[in-house]
């Protein structure tokens, strides 16, 4: 018989959110995890390292642990990949540069006829160098026939030693300044092909092909998609050399490079083409 009033304990159903209920899964789980680990163990699942087992055991005690301590099961981080970043960006499509300022703006001078240069460097100097025929670089070495006259200045700015100026059919299309005389402001003694652009008002957007043609030579080139520089619809290269870190032995050229007209596709002529006719009569070539 029974007792009355001594009824037999009926444990309570424990609240889904009561620390008890929390503290019974986290056991649950740890004994779960537990088992697995002495089942990765039968099964020999590990890795060996200079002959000696590297079980599991460490990475699922960490994992039981990680369970106690923040309870709940192991959430998967949810990562946000970030977009892939771009490279460097690419070089700025500006053009060149040119000051109309500078005391010698290559914008009077590129381009003009005869007279105008004329009246902007002075008389020529000097013999006059006559060619039958002109060359583009588009990229390949191409001459073609044409009347090329090149004369010899003085600078009038005290900049360079002297200036060339060669014509094609009666336009300035190559200057060279030979001989920088004056140091930018922070160059000191060392030439800076820096201050041979800035003598003539020219900022170049893209960095030059640096070269040793010979072993005392340093070359500076910017080939038309480096120099980015149109004149009225012209393409010009640049280029600055020095031989042995001689400032008297420096020079720029600023070069016409335009793909060939039609008209001038027309008189190509082969690479022996060119020809030279030399110094006119008027004025005979120095000694």
């Amino acid at each position: 018989m029974r007792t009355v009033g001594l009824e037999p304990t009926h444990p309570g159903v424990l609240e889904p959110k009561s620390s008890a209920s929390t503290n019974f899964a986290r056991l649950a789980r740890r004994e779960r995890i537990i088992f697995g680990m002495h089942r990765a163990r039968s099964r020999s699942l590990y890795l060996t390292r200079h002959g000696r087992p590297l079980l599991l055991l460490p990475l699922l005690l960490a994992l039981a642990c990680n369970l106690e301590r923040g309870g709940g099961e192991p959430q998967a981080q949810q990562t946000t990949r970030a977009a892939p970043q771009k490279g460097p960006a690419a070089p700025s499509s500006g053009l060149a540069e040119l000051r109309e300022d500078a005391p010698l703006s290559l914008k009077k001078l590129l381009g003009q006829p005869v007279a105008a240069v004329d009246a902007i460097l002075g008389a020529p100097k000097g013999a006059v160098l006559r060619r039958a025929s002109c060359v583009r670089f588009v990229p390949e070495r191409v001459f073609f026939a044409c009347d090329s006259v090149t004369q010899t200045y003085n600078d009038p700015t005290a900049q360079f030693r002297q200036i060339q100026v060669a014509f094609e059919d009666g336009l300035a299309a190559r200057l060279t300044l030979d001989g920088l005389i004056a140091a930018g402001a922070s160059s000191g003694d060392l030439f800076n092909p820096e201050d041979a652009l800035a003598a003539v008002g020219l900022s170049l957007p893209a960095p030059p092909t640096i070269s040793n043609p010979v072993p005392e030579v340093t070359l500076w080139s910017w080939f038309n998609s480096q120099a980015r520089l149109n004149l009225e619809g012209r393409s010009y290269r640049v280029e600055i050399s020095i031989v042995d870190e001689d400032r008297a032995r420096s020079r720029l050229e600023v070069i016409l490079n335009d793909p060939l007209t039609e008209a001038e596709q027309l008189r190509v002529l082969p690479p022996q083409g060119a020809r030279l006719v030399g110094p006119t009569a008027a004025q005979p070539a120095d000694p």
